[in-house]
């Protein structure tokens, strides 16, 4: 998925197979902050999880300014945490994602974005643990994820 920025709207592009689909969602004027403020502070969020082009040079500028600023302090953060020094960056392939998983590799930061509070993890584990069918899932799981990095390999 990608995005392109103009003004106060923001076209979402997503390829399906061979299919290429779009949408643009328009950002208007809420309280005190214009449309385009509004689609400048959208940017600065999703760019941690999308790649997202501007079109005009002022809107690039300060919103590049923030992603910066913003991955600069959650790099600190996620370094601290990686049990590995090898550090993937950029848009990523399923293999590669699927050797990180199993590797302990660090993740480009958008992975780190989504992080729920310890509580809810707990009661998550406590349930998926419950379940008589998870450990057969966890088994399915990290076969597919070997077989992701076989295919992988193969193709590279």
């Amino acid at each position: 998925m990608r995005g392109l920025s103009r003004t106060d709207s923001l076209l979402f592009l997503y390829k399906i197979k061979n299919e290429t689909r779009r949408f643009r969602v328009r950002f208007c004027q809420q309280n005190d902050a214009s449309g385009i403020k509004i689609c400048e502070d959208v940017i600065r969020v999703l760019s941690s999880f999308i790649t997202i082009k501007m079109s005009t040079m002022e809107n690039k500028q300060n919103v590049e300014d923030s992603v910066k600023n913003n991955k600069e302090s959650s790099l600190g953060m996620n370094n601290a945490g990686a049990t590995s020094n090898i550090n993937i960056t950029g848009e990523i392939t399923i293999g590669v994602m699927a050797k990180a998983v199993l590797n302990k590799h660090q993740l480009p930061l958008a992975y780190y974005q989504c992080q729920p509070d310890p509580e809810t993890i707990s009661v998550f584990l406590r349930t998926c643990l419950a379940d008589p069918t998870f450990p057969k899932f966890v088994e399915a799981v990290e076969d597919g994820i070997k077989a992701l990095i076989e295919d992988s390999s193969e193709k590279a």
